[in-house]
């Protein structure tokens, strides 16, 4: 337990790190425990940008955990801190919008839709909005997003006509 209120931002951090690097590395277990664990850092008070940044991490996490276990519970996690961010960003400034078109795009691939044509261009949008603001880092992770779901397609031999 952090006595002065500044020794909880390591923790923070430290949290929201190790969270990235679930979703980085595709750890589903850890992006499990930490999603599991986000109660406790929700409520630190460390600005909009930070509080930004972890929900996005959190909707990733739970979106990959639910493609991992097909559970619903992390269908509706990662709907609830993506609808989470998207208030943050409409409330508290456009800073994280991006992160916002990136997780539309991947829970529109994550749900199961056939919509190909619609989930790529979400996710081209995204990078593009991301590239175009500075998050070449989120661009590319939305890029291997995007790169995951069409090979996840083809390998299940769900390749649309017409798209070879």
């Amino acid at each position: 337990s952090a006595s002065n209120p500044s020794d909880i931002y390591p923790l923070f951090f430290g949290y929201l790190g190790r969270l990235e690097l679930s979703v980085y590395f595709n750890d589903t277990q850890l992006s499990a425990d930490l999603t599991q664990g986000y109660e406790t850092v929700r409520k630190v008070d460390v600005g909009s940008c930070a509080k930004s940044l972890s929900f996005f991490f959190l909707c990733l996490a739970s979106a990959n955990v639910y493609l991992d276990t097909k559970k619903r519970k992390w269908r509706r996690w990662a709907k609830n801190f993506h609808k989470t961010l998207k208030g943050l960003c409409t409330t508290k400034g456009t800073t994280s919008w991006h992160r916002c078109m990136i997780m539309e795009a991947h829970l529109g691939a994550v749900s199961g839709r056939k919509d190909y044509k619609t989930i790529q261009l979400a996710y081209d949008e995204a990078i593009g909005t991301a590239t175009r603001n500075g998050y070449i880092q989120d661009a590319g992770l939305c890029a291997q997003l995007a790169a995951q779901f069409f090979l996840n397609m083809v390998e299940a031999g769900d390749v649309p006509k017409g798209n070879g």
